[in-house]
């Protein structure tokens, strides 16, 4: 099985939501600062969740612009760094989830739409983040091949041995 159009399916779905999250955090947090909003006054966890949620966000941007990459290059460089990213906004995203979630246990229905929408969409982005990491640690349905710059090629035929890999 191909795994390329999957991957690309991930990547564009991570990669949009990761960017409408990151421009809601952004513009709460722009708020807090100019003093037009203080989401501190809701729940003592709402600044550490929008922390969270950013510094998640640039880590899942960077897993799908390197994801792409992976589509292009097809190497074990591009995926492994891919790989590496998305295991971190995963587990970055794990705790915005702790962190959504107790924020709305202690705010309830007062909660801001904004943050309402990062809060939920934080375990959803943990689990398309986990396929995007399963997609690229999969191996690949038939045996690859380098080619002359040390990429991986789907170009293998069954009937030619494969030869051994130098070190």
């Amino acid at each position: 099985m191909d795994f390329k159009l999957p991957l690309i399916g991930l990547c564009i779905f991570n990669f949009c939501l990761y960017g409408t999250r990151a421009l809601l955090g952004g513009h709460i947090i722009n708020g807090i600062i100019e003093g037009d909003n203080d989401p501190r006054s809701q729940s003592t966890v709402t600044y550490l969740f929008l922390q969270t949620t950013l510094l998640a966000c640039m880590f899942g941007v960077a897993a799908t612009l390197f994801g792409f990459v992976h589509v292009k290059e097809w190497t074990d460089t591009s995926r492994l760094v891919a790989m590496g990213l998305g295991l971190i906004a995963f587990f970055m995203e794990c705790l915005a989830t702790g962190y959504g979630g107790k924020q709305w246990e202690l705010t309830g229905e007062e909660l801001e739409d904004r943050l309402h929408f990062m809060g939920v969409s934080a375990p959803v982005e943990a689990f398309t983040m986990m396929l995007f990491v399963g997609v690229l640690f999969m191996p690949l349905s038939k045996p690859a091949e380098r080619d002359e710059e040390g990429g991986m090629t789907d170009e293998h035929h069954d009937d030619e041995a494969v030869p051994p890999k130098t070190a």
